[in-house]
């Protein structure tokens, strides 16, 4: 005679204990799947959510739930050393200021990101705002891109911009930053400054550079970084030591007309530089003065009255350069028995450019020596 089984006793046997824990077991996870789709804990896949004010924003970066965070207005920072957290990162006001970021700004706390898109970070009443702790603030619109990169310890590491009282500006837009006359950026220890075209890096600051004259504005364009002032004359100039800009292999420092980079620093002492990265092959790393006569490269060196001119090469540093025709390089004043170090970079022609002309890197910078090849 054939037994009826239930389905209990064919997966467990005899023990009904067994079989209601595995069934407790069972229920339990499908309770939890109904309240997480994911089925993970909400703690550890936070959700995104929108804001439009400061308070909304400061509550959501607060709530480890909620990632990321969009606004869907402006939000203004605004109270005398007032921080915004994100994932550790942070933004800081550290002067009496206000820092307006744009709807649509994006604050991602698992990647330590800011995302302005193609909005505009605006600063007025003399604002000053510091990046800090390995916060990237990213700017980006058809193919440019800025990010500006905190490095992991705080203050040693920050990046700061800090505009000229009672401007009013979009500092940051689109993938490119605007320096008014007498603000700087700061990009202090493994801080930087990274400029995109296509995606693919063209250039990068750091340490402390300032605007000086009219405003200068940092862009980019295919393989190319624009240093650019306005037609009254603008100068961008090394604050602090040691300021740098590198250019990558392949890519181009364009100074624009009306522009000039100074350097300062002199024979004894590189304030600031414009480092080339080698190649072993064409094209190289370069620096091109858009216009004759006004855009420059200089230094604090005094000058000798017999420059440089192109086209010929020679070496900056002990590495090779290669000058194209009209550029000159203008040296120190030469003592017998001494080296003449690098003063100025001009041109008579448009379109000068001064190469690293090999696989080695050249730093264009005040104690540079200038030799015969």
């Amino acid at each position: 005679m054939k037994t009826k089984m239930s389905l209990t006793s064919c997966l467990f046997g005899s023990s009904r204990l067994l079989a209601a824990s595995v069934l407790a077991i069972i229920l339990s996870i499908l309770i939890c799947s109904c309240g997480n789709p994911a089925g993970n804990n909400s703690g550890s896949n936070p959700n995104p959510i929108s804001v439009d004010t400061l308070a909304d924003l400061q509550a959501a970066l607060a709530d480890a739930t909620k990632d990321p965070i969009t606004l869907t207005a402006n939000v203004n920072q605004t109270s005398t050393g007032s921080t915004l957290s994100v994932g550790g990162g942070s933004l800081k006001a550290t002067e009496v200021a206000q820092v307006t970021y744009p709807a649509g700004t994006v604050f991602t706390k698992a990647a330590k990101t800011v995302n302005i898109g193609a909005g505009g970070l605006s600063f007025n009443l003399g604002a000053e705002l510091a990046l800090s702790s390995g916060l990237t603030l990213i700017s980006a619109q058809d193919g440019r891109e800025l990010r500006l990169i905190a490095g992991p310890t705080a203050t040693t590491d920050d990046v700061i911009i800090h505009i000229d009282p009672f401007s009013d500006y979009e500092v940051v837009k689109g993938g490119t930053l605007l320096l008014t006359s007498d603000s700087y950026i700061n990009a202090k220890g493994k801080g930087k400054a990274d400029f995109y075209n296509q995606n693919q890096i063209v250039g990068a600051l750091q340490g402390d550079w300032a605007s000086s004259g009219y405003d200068t504005t940092f862009s980019t364009d295919t393989n190319t970084l624009i240093v650019e002032g306005a037609t009254g004359g603008s100068m961008l100039y090394a604050a602090g030591d040691p300021a740098s800009i590198t250019i990558p292999a392949g890519k181009t420092l364009l100074i624009g007309a009306n522009t000039t980079i100074n350097l300062k620093g002199d024979r004894d002492n590189a304030l600031g530089s414009i480092v080339l990265k080698g190649s072993s092959s064409a094209p190289y790393a370069k620096v091109t003065l858009a216009a004759a006569s006004t855009s420059k490269v200089v230094t604090l060196n005094s000058t000798h009255i017999v420059p440089k001119s192109g086209p010929q090469t020679f070496d900056i540093g002990g590495n090779m350069v290669e000058l194209t025709a009209g550029g000159k390089v203008v040296l120190t004043v030469i003592l017998k028995g001494e080296n003449s170090y690098f003063s100025q970079f001009t041109t008579t022609e448009a379109d000068a450019s001064l190469s690293a002309y090999g696989t080695s890197t050249v730093t264009i910078a005040a104690d540079q020596p200038v030799t015969n090849h």
